[in-house]
């Protein structure tokens, strides 16, 4: 009994590291394929607060609708492709890191304290469970909720602070 017990904690926690293995892989090459076409974009320099807003925009329209992947397609929450290249819907929390990740390309590594992954949780919008970013500029934290752009939601704002088109 212990030891089919142990053989199958085994066999799961070799299950987990593959599957860790393969989202490290996938979130590399996403992120490599994102920084490829900032490397062609023509506001690298803008000013930051300008540079944060194309950002905003450059990540939300390449993707469609953000759809409720979490829960229909739950293999989407992590990197199990080049999501980059895919795009197709992705959860909130991914569109999110992708966005941080334009600005740490920007800006560096120094600039990660700066950022925050916030988790919100009710049904009050329709909405159970959802991530949005906080970038923190001129002293003040400022909403950023990529995955909501396609539903109204402006830079500045949260999904939970706004009019939603549904």
């Amino acid at each position: 009994m212990i030891n089919s017990l142990l053989i199958i904690l085994f066999g799961l926690g070799i299950l987990v590291i593959i599957v860790l293995s393969i989202n490290y892989y996938y979130f590399r090459s996403t992120i490599k394929s994102l920084r490829k076409d900032l490397d062609k974009v023509n506001w690298k320099n803008a000013k930051p607060l300008e540079y944060m807003k194309r950002s905003f925009d450059f990540v939300s329209n390449h993707f469609s609708k953000g759809e409720h992947t979490w829960m229909f397609k739950p293999w989407r929450n992590i990197f199990y492709t080049n999501v980059w290249k895919r795009k197709e819907a992705i959860p909130c929390h991914i569109s999110t890191i992708l966005f941080f990740q334009c600005l740490l390309f920007r800006f560096g590594r120094l600039f990660s304290k700066n950022l925050k992954l916030i988790l919100t949780q009710g049904f009050k919008r329709g909405i159970g469970i959802h991530f949005y970013g906080r970038v923190f500029h001129n002293r003040k934290w400022i909403d950023v909720d990529v995955w909501a752009e396609k539903r109204g939601v402006a830079f500045g704002k949260n999904i939970h602070n706004s009019k939603l088109k549904l």
